[in-house]
């Protein structure tokens, strides 16, 4: 991590390692809490507190991927951490309301929105004709987002 010159190298490959880890720790002990007795299983919604976590930690991470990047890549992102902070508000008000279908559905709704917007991201930015840096493309993206 550390090169010795007092900078970090292949710090988004560490950053991308993060939220994998919290998303990989969010399945494991649902897993490991869904085989357990009865009398040993976690709390009612602690699974949800962990993932309203990394939730959180992914939407921190690309609020702060945000430096020094063009303006249409910004674009892209600011709306992906909109779609992010939707599914954490959701996971939370699960968890305030865990028996409402209401809730489940509207996570249900921000993890596509989130998950189609990463498609949108990964077309806009690295497909086979990627997008031009003009205010018309970035205005573009907005309202491909409210579609």
């Amino acid at each position: 991590l550390d090169t010795g010159d007092a900078h970090f190298k292949n710090l988004n490959n560490f950053q991308h390692a993060t939220m994998f880890f919290f998303f990989l720790l969010v399945g494991l002990i649902s897993v490991v809490d869904s085989v357990l007795p009865i009398q040993y299983q976690l709390p009612i919604g602690v699974d949800r507190l962990l993932l309203a976590l990394a939730f959180s930690v992914e939407a921190l991470l690309f609020f702060y991927h945000l430096d020094g990047r063009p303006p249409m890549d910004v674009r892209l992102h600011t709306l992906l951490v909109y779609a992010i902070v939707g599914c954490v508000s959701t996971v939370a008000l699960e968890i305030a309301f865990p028996t409402s279908l209401l809730c489940v559905v509207a996570r249900a709704f921000c993890c596509l929105l989130q998950g189609s917007w990463f498609f949108q991201v990964a077309h806009v930015l690295y497909g086979s004709s990627p997008w031009e840096e003009e205010d018309e493309n970035s205005d573009f993206l907005v309202l491909a987002f409210c579609w």
